[in-house]
């Protein structure tokens, strides 16, 4: 909660802080608050619109939100740039499963596992 408090602060002198912006953001998403997480990456998105990696967990955190067809197309935009991104295609593959496409889903998980780093 400290942490919390600290970054709330700097975002209240410096709303367009990136590094708090980012901070806040994965802290929201390791604490499950997926809402938050989305509302603080995409604002870091607005300064840093060619961040993959964030945009790829700004997907994430909008698919865990129930919003399966706004996080397809930040993941695909993500692929699309860099086909070989791996967190973007492992959590695409998530995403088609929560929206009930199996097949898509699985075609897209046997994707991203060729693309993983390691086994």
């Amino acid at each position: 909660f400290a942490a919390i408090d600290a970054l709330a602060g700097v975002l209240r002198i410096d709303p367009k802080d990136t590094q708090a912006l980012l901070a806040m953001a994965d802290l929201s998403f390791s604490n499950q608050a997926f809402p938050k997480a989305a509302d603080f990456y995409r604002r870091y998105l607005e300064l840093k619109p060619d961040d993959l990696d964030t945009r790829a967990r700004y997907g994430s955190a909008i698919a865990f939100t129930g919003k399966y067809d706004e996080a397809a197309k930040e993941l695909e935009r993500v692929l699309e740039v860099d086909p070989k991104h791996f967190q973007a295609a492992a959590y695409l593959a998530v995403t088609y499963a929560r929206k009930g496409e199996k097949d898509r889903s699985r075609s897209q998980a046997e994707a991203a596992l060729r693309l993983a780093p390691n086994e």
